[in-house]
């Protein structure tokens, strides 16, 4: 964790002395622009596509993306903004001794999601569907409202990856009042569509993952490093990829039975394992527990275990290939869905730079007290605030291990 947080120090510090030494203007590298940020950088990869003709959104589309961008506001501030206060308040109350309530991460910063290597596919699965559905949404309404590309890339910014299109300002700024919220609200609304897809084929495919298999204890490593006074894996014989699936004829489908047992059986004692690979051959293996966990008085065994799923059948646990399969559909789907569905609720909220905030001040024209309100950037900086201090808390919060 401390090689993370180093890196992620280096990464800011690098790339906030380049914005400094560029003074934020393009520089070309292999022919492609590149602009340093605070704490980020942005590529342009495309060239201008100019709009050929103006054909307005059809109306229905228009009124479910303005509606749908309207929705994660109201999302974010009935759901995400309390949790987020709740987890500051929670922690304040824990560092002063106010309040005993242990406080949750909430706001994770995506470099600290890459110190988890099982989940690392999946999130790059789900970003990039994300980003790239968000910003093609744009072009493609934009284009069609008669409003000119001038380029599109990829970057990061704030240790936030994302991906962006360079709308012609001006010819955006003269549209219609329609088109300028139709072209804003269109990236959320891409994301909520994905959000809501891949929901449903999450609850779909973990509906049949439950009705076919059980949960499972697998053997990632053999670790005999965490144990003092010798390795009851290494002496049973114990593999790397074995589901334990019975101890002393009881199935075992979570740690907390695996833990009951091992603590019955006490130090010296012996579990009989029914070990099986994931093709269903299984052995009969005796494993005494002849060792502590360093550090402590619990018995070792000198594994790293890993949940999986599995079929139990006849005494027997297997993994099919399809059943691998559809755990991996569950495992992207899941993950796609939190990736859009975070990319839809804050982008759609006031902050600074995002497109709710600048279609907030668009659905505003006309109307002075609205106008003014928005044009304070009051929600955009008290948004702005609160997520800050969620972040910091939460990235805290994983960094000291809580």
């Amino acid at each position: 964790m401390n090689g993370v947080l180093l890196a992620i120090v280096l990464y800011v510090l690098i790339t906030t002395m380049l914005a400094m030494a560029t003074r934020g203007e393009e520089i070309r590298v292999f022919g492609r622009r590149l602009v340093f940020t605070i704490a980020g950088f942005l590529i342009y990869l495309g060239g201008e596509r100019r709009a050929r003709r103006r054909a307005s959104t059809p109306k229905p589309l228009a009124v479910a993306m303005v509606g749908a961008t309207l929705v994660g506001i109201a999302l974010f501030y009935t759901q995400m903004l309390p949790l987020m206060i709740r987890t500051v308040a929670q922690f304040i109350g824990a560092a002063t001794g106010v309040s005993h309530a242990a406080p949750q991460p909430t706001v994770i910063p995506l470099p600290l999601v890459f110190t988890y290597s099982s989940i690392i596919p999946y999130v790059l699965i789900g970003l990039g569907i994300a980003v790239v559905a968000h910003e093609t949404m744009h072009a493609i309404i934009a284009l069609r409202e008669g409003v000119s590309v001038r380029s599109w890339g990829v970057g990061v910014v704030a240790l936030i990856p994302l991906a962006f299109v360079e709308v012609d300002e001006q010819e955006f700024n003269s549209s219609p009042k329609r088109s300028r919220a139709a072209v804003l609200s269109a990236g959320p609304f891409a994301n909520a569509v994905i959000a809501l897809a891949t929901l449903a084929i999450f609850v779909a495919s973990s509906h049949a993952l439950a009705a076919w298999a059980q949960p499972a204890i697998v053997i990632q490593s053999i670790d005999c490093s965490v144990c003092v006074g010798g390795c009851p894996a290494r002496s049973a014989g114990l593999q790397p990829g074995d589901i334990i699936a019975y101890i002393n004829g009881s199935p075992i489908h979570s740690f907390q039975q695996l833990k009951e047992a091992i603590e019955r059986a006490g130090y010296g004692g012996k579990l009989l394992a029914t070990l099986c690979s994931p093709s269903g051959e299984c052995r009969n293996v005796s494993i005494v527990l002849s060792a502590w966990f360093r550090g402590s008085n619990r018995p070792c065994i000198g594994v790293e275990l890993r949940p999986g799923y599995a079929v139990f059948e006849n005494g027997v646990a297997l993994i099919p290939p399809q059943l691998s399969a559809l755990v991996q559909l569950v495992r992207a789907s899941f993950f796609t869905f939190i990736i859009n569905y975070s990319l839809f609720v804050f982008n759609a909220i006031p902050l600074i730079i995002t497109d709710g905030s600048k279609l907030l001040r668009v659905l505003a024209e006309g109307r002075p007290r609205l106008e003014k309100l928005f044009a304070s950037r009051a929600f955009d900086i008290v948004n702005a605030v609160v997520i800050g201090a969620a972040m910091a808390v939460s990235t805290y919060l994983i960094l000291v291990g809580a």
